[in-house]
Formats: structure tokens, C-alpha cells, sequence
């Protein structure tokens, strides 16, 4: 965790994602209402898309977590995270809006997803993390992706 000397006392600096800054360099009302101060309005469940991707997500921070603590995590534990966060978060609120796309199916798209990364971003061990997203722009395409190293054999997005 970072620490910044304010009034003569470490405190934890903030952190900020790409995304969060973008939607606040876009629309700061839309940054407050996301991220400051939110409606009260009770939020969607959601979709079955998103359940996976929360899940992938938890499961690459815990990887890159560790890897930055010297540890080296194999596929199969990276994929049990997923699992876990996949299984674990799951409910009668997330909601299904494609047809085929079920419980076990997203499973499988999750944990193909965490292979991916896993094998095209490896090895961990070495490197270090210098941003976990970046912008990227191509005519009629543009978003963020992840991550960006320094020192590793390969590098790049999955």
C-alpha cells in the first residue's frame, strides 16, 4: 500500500483505476454519482456477464497480489480463486439476458479467460507491475486493458 506524509502522519494514498479517472475526465457528476456520493436508488443485480468478469477480475488481483508479495501461484490456484469468487458470489439476483448463456457456460468462458491471461502473461514472478490498465485507441474502437509490466519476458493485454 502507498503512504503519503500529510500534517506529519503516514495515511494511505487513494488509488485510482484508468476508468474512474476517464469517466471523471468525461463527466464529473457521473464520477460523483458512481463513485462519491451514489443515488439511493437500489442498484440492478447483475447480469450473468457481469458476475463472470467480477469474478475474473478478483481472481487476476489476487494473482498479481501475490506475485508483487514474492510469491508465484500456478494456473490451477488462480483458477480456484475464480471458482470460488465464481461459485461463492453467486445468486438468484443475477440476472440471465442472453439465451445459452447459463451458470455453467460463463463458468467455463471465466476460467478460459483466467487460462488466457494466465499463459499469456506469465510468468509473475518477474517484473514488476507498472499499471494494471491503459487507454488504447483504434479508429471506431476504443477501451482499456491489462497489464502493463516492467522487466517481464512477455508483457501485454489478454
Amino acid at each position: 500500500m502507498r503512504m503519503s506524509h500529510a500534517a506529519g502522519m503516514l495515511r494511505p494514498m487513494a488509488s485510482y483505476s484508468h476508468s474512474g479517472l476517464e469517466q471523471f475526465r468525461k463527466c464529473p457528476r457521473a464520477y460523483r454519482y458512481s463513485h462519491v456520493d451514489p443515488p439511493s436508488a437500489p442498484p440492478l443485480a447483475d447480469t450473468i456477464e457481469q458476475h463472470a468478469g467480477k469474478s475474473v477480475h478478483a481472481a487476476l488481483e489476487w494473482l498479481h497480489r501475490k506475485a508483487d508479495e514474492g510469491s508465484t501461484p500456478i494456473l490451477e490456484e488462480v483458477e480456484e480463486r475464480f471458482r470460488g469468487a465464481y461459485d461463492g458470489g453467486w445468486g438468484e439476483s443475477i440476472r440471465i439476458v442472453v439465451p445459452g448463456r447459463d451458470r455453467e457456460a460463463m463458468r467455463a468462458t471465466g476460467l478460459l479467460c483466467v487460462r488466457n491471461y494466465f499463459e499469456i502473461n506469465g510468468p509473475f514472478a518477474r517484473g514488476t507491475l507498472v499499471a494494471a490498465e491503459w487507454s488504447f485507441r483504434v479508429p471506431l474502437l476504443e477501451g482499456a486493458s491489462a497489464p502493463v509490466t516492467h522487466g517481464a519476458r512477455r508483457a501485454g493485454c489478454a
